[in-house]
């Protein structure tokens, strides 16, 4: 089955709607019929690894919830992580799709939403630097493991502080001159001039982004009429 596309603009909107559903406190059966619809979505848009991982995920923490706890052995803390995780999968597997998205798409559109210049640079280079410090993480652990150091998991659990300072103290030192040379990439290709920006590939509107629009738009009306789920 061919993977559809999903325009970033339809993800940011989604990310929006999620959050404002969930603020309202909305049932279970909305959140489960929620999860399900964004699971398609982005199965259909051939992230299938991370729709199953997700909608599986969100489905453990409602049994969890619901059936395999007693209430009288459920404390405050667990009732924490089980309905504050779940409430917040939906926020992550949009945040992460995006995220995981391409920096020239997302630019070029929200340029047609008349973002500000600098506020695209700082965005542009915050999607580029999450990706950049977790190669550099892999670079650095796969270095310490070929000098003997942490080749388990064991030795990590054993010396966690020692393991964070391995780790943290390169990245740290590395941090400032990712940043900078991300930022002095993005100048270097006209982010910040202010003539008018060209781009040579288009971003519409396609099927599946309209389907996600009336799904929206089918949500809020069985809220407001009171069905129940």
């Amino acid at each position: 089955m061919n993977a559809v596309t999903i325009d970033v603009r339809t993800k940011i909107i989604l990310l929006f709607f999620t959050n404002i559903l969930l603020l309202l406190h909305i049932s279970d059966g909305y959140e489960c019929l929620l999860m399900i619809g964004l699971g398609l979505l982005f199965f259909l848009e051939g992230d299938r690894k991370r729709a199953l991982y997700y909608v599986i995920s969100f489905l453990a923490l409602i049994i969890l919830e619901d059936y395999l706890l007693s209430p009288e052995y459920v404390t405050s803390y667990i009732a924490l992580f089980l309905i504050g995780g779940r409430r917040f999968l939906p926020c992550f597997m949009i945040g992460g799709s995006i995220l995981k998205g391409s920096v020239h798409e997302f630019i070029v559109a929200m340029r047609t939403w008349h973002m500000p210049e600098g506020l695209l640079i700082a965005i542009a280079v915050m999607m580029r630097f999450l990706p950049t410090i977790k190669e550099h993480y892999r670079m650095i652990y796969d270095s310490l493991k070929i000098r003997g150091i942490f080749t388990s998991r064991w030795m990590i659990i054993r010396h966690p502080l020692m393991f964070f300072e391995y780790i943290l103290v390169p990245l740290l030192m590395n941090a400032t001159r990712i940043a900078q040379d991300l930022t002095i990439a993005s100048m270097t290709k006209g982010v910040a001039s202010q003539k008018r920006k060209t781009s040579y590939m288009t971003y519409r509107f396609g099927l599946v982004d309209y389907a996600a629009y009336g799904f929206m738009v089918i949500f809020v009306l069985a809220l407001i009429t009171g069905v129940t789920l």
